[in-house]
């Protein structure tokens, strides 16, 4: 039996912060904190609480199972044409799929959904306040912009992933 896995390679947000002035500048005493959270522990938390992966499935399965009937035939009409059987004949639906799942989290599609705690408290969508954003100097500042949800410093939309088990 084969099965495709939606996830994420597993990398570190070992990141340092220090502690900076209201004018951006590291302070003289700061400390520097060293966070290691990794996209691995992100996915599982945006899996439980926001069903992320699970939903691009739900309104994108028949995007990816056509991608995957595609690329599959054209390794079937390949080796029947006489050519080599290739080695992995779905890496272009694969791309194809994780490509599209990047754009499901760039053009905000489960804020149309209606599903709850989407768009996140984090975007800043819907706020005075402004965005998490952890690219800026002050992540939290109010004055920081809105952001689509689940995509804060890229790490976890570009480590996105899907392969193939066999069992």
């Amino acid at each position: 039996m084969t099965v495709f896995n939606l996830g994420v390679i597993d990398i570190p947000y070992a990141y340092e912060q220090q502690r900076l002035s209201k004018k951006g500048k590291p302070l003289k005493r700061g400390r520097t904190v060293t966070k290691s959270t990794t996209t691995g522990e992100v996915a599982e938390y945006l899996e439980d609480q926001y069903h992320v992966m699970e939903t691009f499935f739900e309104v994108h399965g028949e995007e990816v199972m056509e991608a995957l009937l595609d690329s599959y035939e054209g390794a079937i009409d390949n080796v029947l044409a006489g050519g080599a059987l290739q080695q992995e004949p779905a890496r272009e639906a694969f791309e194809k799929i994780e490509q599209r799942f990047r754009d499901f989290l760039t053009n905000e599609e489960m804020n149309a959904l209606g599903m709850p705690g989407v768009p996140t408290e984090a975007s800043g969508q819907g706020t005075r306040v402004g965005g998490i954003q952890h690219r800026f100097a002050h992540p939290y500042a109010r004055g920081n912009v809105s952001r689509p949800s689940f995509i804060d410093t890229g790490l976890y939309q570009s480590s996105f992933r899907i392969w193939q088990a066999e069992f």
